[in-house]
């Protein structure tokens, strides 16, 4: 089921979308004034699944594609959605991927007041989570074994060392913390320092970050 091509709905659907982000990358001066909208769909698919074309495309990168495109469009619960579905379900694996999802919106709680701090100007709720996504996803690229682009392909042990490299790098800019015991290795169940201040309820802690991104 998973190496099925996506159907003509599918591809139909990612392409309208991948027009949408575009617009919006546009908008933002987010890319080169000269870059079409069929390249930056390339450029995305590439980044998200590792595929130039979405005839090459099967079920397992749909989700990977979409959530990139929502990410790009500010759907960031809808986003958040697909990378919880996405790839390996086993339940600690699950566990973890949640795990990770409050970490970030600590790290993008921190970002807010770092940015106040620092400009005098409050930073949207739904900035904030974009950019904590976008830092995530660039730690993700350093910290997996095949520096691959996709959070998705991270293994269980990945996303836990992440999650604790995105608390203590959260904690650097709350100035919380000695910075000579952030980087060192944690042992691996141990409960992060913050964890007080996230939601420990799955149901609730969703409810939060929808909360924060402002889309309910």
């Amino acid at each position: 089921m998973k190496l099925t091509p996506l159907s003509a709905v599918q591809v139909k659907g990612l392409c309208a979308l991948a027009n949408k982000a575009y617009k919006v990358a546009k908008a933002r001066h987010a890319i080169d004034d000269d870059m079409t909208a069929d390249d930056y769909r390339k450029a995305g698919q590439k980044e998200a699944a590792r595929i130039d074309s979405l005839k090459d495309a099967h079920q397992g990168h749909y989700l990977a594609i979409k959530g990139k495109w929502f990410v790009v469009l500010g759907r960031l619960e809808e986003a958040f959605d697909l990378f919880l579905r996405a790839g390996d379900q086993a339940h600690h694996h699950a566990q973890m991927k949640w795990r990770l999802l409050g970490q970030i919106s600590f790290w993008a709680d921190a970002k807010k007041t770092a940015h106040k701090a620092e400009t005098q100007i409050e930073l949207d709720d739904t900035e904030a989570a974009r950019q904590a996504w976008a830092y995530t996803a660039a730690l993700a690229r350093d910290k997996s074994a095949a520096k691959t682009a996709r959070l998705e392909d991270l293994t269980t042990k990945e996303l836990e060392q992440l999650g604790f490299t995105i608390v203590n790098r959260a904690n650097a800019m709350r100035g919380v913390g000695h910075t000579a015991n952030r980087n060192k290795n944690q042992p691996r169940h141990a409960k992060p320092v913050e964890t007080n201040r996230m939601v420990d309820n799955e149901a609730s802690l969703m409810r939060a970050l929808a909360r924060k991104l402002g889309t309910r």
